[in-house]
């Protein structure tokens, strides 16, 4: 799932960007079919996303463009990490 600062969220008084409720939604969905650890969450380094505390322990792969590198470049790593995870818990 891909997670970004799309919604604004209220928080104790105070205003977070967080994900869409259908994707957090869809990524319980798709943990509940496959396993945790087989669910993954992309999202943008460097931006401050509210999300529930219960998916703390999803897979987690941060990208970020600038520094020299495309948005392709930096999605494409974390395309290769996820690969890497998949590779090294082997088929379902």
């Amino acid at each position: 799932m891909v997670f970004a600062p799309d919604d604004v969220i209220l928080c104790r008084g105070k205003r977070h960007g967080g994900p869409r409720d259908n994707v957090i939604f869809e990524l319980g969905l798709f943990m509940g079919a496959t396993d945790r650890k087989r669910a993954f969450v992309v999202a943008p380094r460097g931006k401050k996303l509210k999300i529930p505390t219960d998916i703390l322990g999803t897979n987690f792969v941060m990208y970020s463009a600038g520094g020299g590198k495309s948005l392709e470049q930096s999605i494409d790593e974390a395309c290769e990490t996820i690969r890497n995870v998949v590779l090294k818990n082997g088929p379902l």
